[in-house]
Order: structure tokens, then sequence, then C-alpha cells
């Protein structure tokens, strides 16, 4: 899998240099690490996952939500739907496929718009689900090669872009070097969605 740490904000840019340039992944799960300053749109290609935070409501209705919904037609309807069917909660993951790509969906806040994640561990949480999510999706043969991961929870969500972008790093460390991924049958309730019942304790 090779993956592109991707945001329009160089100071997260930045910060996703400083953690993960030096990361030794095992090669068989990450083929390579690059950086992107600029749009999602700049790194669109059939076959490319990318990873949205989203919001246990469903909304889509952030920036980053439009620029996929540009590229993904139907993002939107297919969230609520499953979002209705099955429930949308902090630190599951749903993998939709629309226009020849994907869109990994972590919810990492409880509603659409602005919300107060800055004392939470909402990142490490719902990446730590949507990575487990991707290993499991190519062990079935789904053969998603290319993710793009912008930050998380740094702009509705108010959270310190160096602590996300630390929390995102530390969900990468727990699925490709420590190998502790969420893959519990019994917590998959379509083959589409995951649901993590693990508890992220906030920061004192």
């Amino acid at each position: 899998m090779n993956v592109i740490f991707c945001d329009k904000r160089q100071s997260i840019v930045e910060h996703m240099k400083f953690y993960f340039s030096n990361v030794q992944f095992p090669r068989d799960r990450i083929a390579s690490v690059a950086f992107h300053h600029g749009d999602v749109r700049d790194l669109d290609e059939e076959g490319t996952c990318f990873v949205n935070g989203g919001n246990t409501a469903g909304r889509v209705s952030g920036c980053l939500d439009q620029a996929l919904c540009e590229l993904l037609p139907g993002l939107e309807r297919d969230v609520e739907c499953m979002r209705v069917r099955w429930g949308l909660p902090l630190f599951s993951a749903l993998l939709s496929y629309l226009n020849q790509r994907w869109c990994l969906t972590v919810p990492c806040s409880l509603r659409g718009g602005s919300e107060d994640c800055r004392l939470s561990r909402n990142v490490v949480g719902a990446m730590h689900t949507g990575l487990s999510m991707l290993v499991c999706a190519n062990r079935a043969g789904m053969n998603i090669s290319r993710v793009i991961v912008p930050g998380l929870c740094t702009g509705y969500g108010k959270m310190n872009r160096k602590e996300a972008v630390c929390q995102l790093a530390q969900a990468f460390n727990l699925v490709f070097i420590e190998d502790k991924m969420v893959c519990d049958a019994s917590q998959m309730q379509h083959p589409r969605l995951f649901l993590n019942q693990q508890i992220y304790e906030k920061k004192e």
C-alpha cells in the first residue's frame, strides 16, 4: 500500500513529514510514504482510496467533504444510507466504492459543524479502526494500493495540529508496527462497516 499524506495547510504537512518521514514500516504493508501540500483533487486517479474524517451524524458538509463529493458522486447518499441502517458511531469505519474510487469514512466527531475535540483521542481511535479495515479489505482481495490521508480534527474539531498528526502516527504504529488491529468478526456488522468498541482515554 502506498500512502500519501495530503493537506492544504503547510503546517500540517510539515508535522506529517516530522512524524512519518523516517518511520520504517514493513515493506509488505506500506510500500512507500509521500507528502503533498495541496488539494486531494490534485491526487485523483482511479483506484485511489481517500480517507475522510466525517461525523456520526453522517453530514457531509466540510471543505474536504465537498471535494470528495465531486470525485465520488453519491458519497453523501451512501454514508447516510449506512448510518440509517447500521449506525455510524465514533471509531467506526465505512468503506465506499464510487466512480471507480474508494472512500474510507472514519467519524472523528459526533455531529457536523464546530465541535471541540481538543482533549479527545478521536483521531487515533478513528484511524485505528480505519487502517484496520484497509488491511482486512486487502486481505479479502480488494487490492487498495494507494491511500490519501489528510489531517483530521484540525478544522471544525479544533484540535492542535501537532497533536492531531501525533495521534495519526500512533494509529499507524498500532496497525503497521505493533500489528494491533480491530478485526474481531463480532464487531463487523456489515461487509463495508467496522465498529470498534475499544475505549480511547482522554488526555489529562
